[in-house]
């Protein structure tokens, strides 16, 4: 009788689950596809994330989520659901290891590129992406072993067409003027320039001149290898430029797009020897001066112990940001910190941007006055410590305690900018929903993203005090 009853209770349960319930998560799922192979990812992406709900364990769903987060931007949300994810699916290691080069996590992005390698043969249509960023990942990983230790000072970003007016060199190191073809740099006693010109595979080369009699130039000559590479012999053609030469004659600072580098332009540094009159090998000189992107024209003020360089990284293609940097002659390496300091340092994570106006020259400015303008970037922040006292560099901070915790917050105000945006489109996806099936599954997305935001705007205020108290403490405010 209890078994009769049992099947007489399970059996209706059994039919509406069947008629109602997986069709419709069937439905959902056929239209997250769908939306997903259109490439409508920001909206197959609140499809997926209702999905997972029901179905968390589902590798597909969270593969897919994964990929939609990738390719809206969340970068660092997608890099743990990816890990998440699994690997049933192979080109989940190839987005990875994407992801974790990115990151700056060099050593994972390597054994995540090689598992994906090792699951397809060389004529697959991503065989030859795939070992360009295995080679970059190789790359930085070497590259992280050294990272240098500096103290940025500022930072501005600015017009690419006036960003050497953030340069503040004393008359004893020279000046820096663009021509038609690239920088210009003249040395103090005003008689020899260093320059840009461009060879017959259209490739800028740097040039030397000496100054003549009165106001007339010696014709240019192109500095040898290894400064300028010997293009008839190479595989592929190298631009060199942005040169600069420190006061002693025979230390050069240059940019070369040599794909040796990390990407773009890359700073190098080279000596002249004068016993064998020819350029030592030159040096890259890696994190955090140079990234993927774009970096290029270091000049150093000897006279104030300052130098500059140049970035596109983080910027739009009309800007550059320039930091200046507390300049030391013996490099010093990163030691004795952790693996995440190190990546934020790498990638000058850790530094702040004020922001000049097109038209405006840099000019100097004091730690305790300093006004910023905020942009969205994930490198730029303002701390108010007190009415006089506004941080927008971590090298301001007196306080390790605090410093440590201006790092978190600063990643804090990101995530909660990410959160907010995300928030934000999808309320506006609630707004236009047409059916109630679609509400439905927009609105506990939309409570627990609202949730999340007040647990973090929550921590956000218990950080900037503790910022400031241990701050104010260390200063002996």
């Amino acid at each position: 009788m209890k078994k009769s009853i049992l099947i007489t209770v399970l059996l209706p349960l059994c039919l509406w689950l069947q008629s109602g319930f997986a069709p419709a998560v069937a439905q959902s799922a056929a239209k997250a596809d769908d939306l997903f192979l259109q490439q409508r990812y920001q909206e197959s992406l609140v499809q997926y994330e209702a999905l997972l709900r029901g179905a968390p364990q589902n590798q597909l769903y969270r593969y897919r989520y994964a990929r939609c987060l990738q390719e809206t931007g969340r970068y660092a949300e997608a890099l743990t659901q990816f890990e998440e994810a699994g690997e049933r699916y192979a080109l989940r290691n190839f987005y990875l290891a994407m992801l974790y080069e990115k990151a700056y996590r060099f050593d994972e992005a390597v054994e995540t590129m090689e598992k994906y390698l090792a699951s397809i043969d060389t004529l697959s249509e991503r065989y030859d992406a795939a070992i360009q960023i295995l080679t970059s990942a190789k790359k930085g990983s070497r590259y992280l072993r050294r990272v240098a230790d500096i103290q940025i000072i500022d930072s501005v970003i600015m017009p690419k067409a006036q960003f050497l007016s953030a340069y503040r060199l004393s008359s004893e190191s020279g000046t820096l003027t663009e021509d038609s073809v690239g920088v210009v740099y003249t040395n103090a006693r005003g008689d020899r320039r260093l320059l840009t010109g461009t060879d017959a595979f259209g490739q800028k080369r740097l040039l030397s001149c000496q100054r003549l009699i009165g106001d007339d130039w010696s014709a240019c000559d192109t500095l040898p290898e290894p400064v300028n590479p010997d293009h008839s012999a190479a595989e592929q053609t190298v631009s060199v430029s942005y040169p600069y030469m420190l006061s002693d004659g025979v230390t050069l600072y240059y940019a070369s797009d040599s794909p040796d580098g990390l990407g773009g332009y890359d700073i190098y540094s080279t000596r002249y020897n004068i016993s064998s009159k020819s350029w030592l090998t030159p040096e890259n000189m890696g994190f955090p001066f140079n990234s993927a992107s774009n970096d290029y024209m270091m000049a150093v003020d000897e006279a104030t112990a300052t130098g500059f360089f140049a970035t596109d990284r983080r910027s739009d293609s009309a800007s550059v940001a320039v930091y200046s940097f507390r300049y030391e002659p013996d490099r010093r390496v990163l030691r004795d910190t952790t693996d995440e300091y190190i990546r934020q340092a790498a990638q000058l994570l850790n530094v702040g941007l004020s922001v000049a106006a097109a038209g405006e020259t840099a000019q100097p400015q004091e730690e305790s006055t300093v006004a910023v303008e905020t942009l969205n970037t994930d490198s730029l922040f303002t701390i108010v410590i007190t009415d006089t006292l506004v941080y927008t560099a971590f090298g301001h901070f007196r306080s390790d305690e605090a410093r440590h915790a201006a790092q978190e917050y600063v990643s804090l105000c990101v995530q909660i900018e990410e959160e907010q945006l995300s928030l934000d489109a999808q309320r506006e996806r609630f707004r236009l929903a047409e059916t109630e099936e679609e509400r439905s599954m927009l609105r506990p997305v939309i409570l627990t993203q609202e949730k999340t935001l007040r647990t973090l705007y929550l921590h956000q205020q218990e950080l900037i005090k503790h910022i400031r108290m241990e701050e104010l403490s260390a200063r002996g405010g």
